[in-house]
C-alpha cells in the first residue's frame, strides 16, 4: 500500500488522541461548573471519541504490519 495510507492512520490517531484529550477536558470542566446535563452528553461523546481511537489505532497497527514496520517503543506519543 502506498506509504500516505500510513501517513493518513498516523494523522487520525494523533488527531483523535487531541480530540479525546480536548473533550476530557471540557468533561471535567463542565462537572466544575455544576452542569450535569452538559456533563453527561460531553462524557457520551468522549466515549464515541474513545471508540473510534481505538479503531484508529487498530488501523494503524495493520498498516504498520502490512510494512514490517516495529511498533513504536514505550514512551512515545501513540501507543500503537
Amino acid at each position: 500500500m502506498p506509504d500516505h495510507v500510513l501517513a493518513e492512520a498516523e494523522r487520525d490517531v494523533r488527531e483523535l488522541e487531541q480530540h479525546v484529550a480536548d473533550q476530557h477536558t471540557r468533561a471535567s470542566d463542565l462537572r466544575t461548573a455544576g452542569s450535569d446535563d452538559e456533563e453527561r452528553k460531553a462524557r457520551e461523546g468522549l466515549l464515541l471519541l474513545a471508540d473510534a481511537l481505538e479503531i484508529a489505532r487498530r488501523r494503524l497497527r495493520a498498516e504498520r504490519k502490512t510494512r514490517g514496520i516495529e511498533p513504536q517503543q514505550r514512551g512515545s506519543q501513540c501507543p500503537c
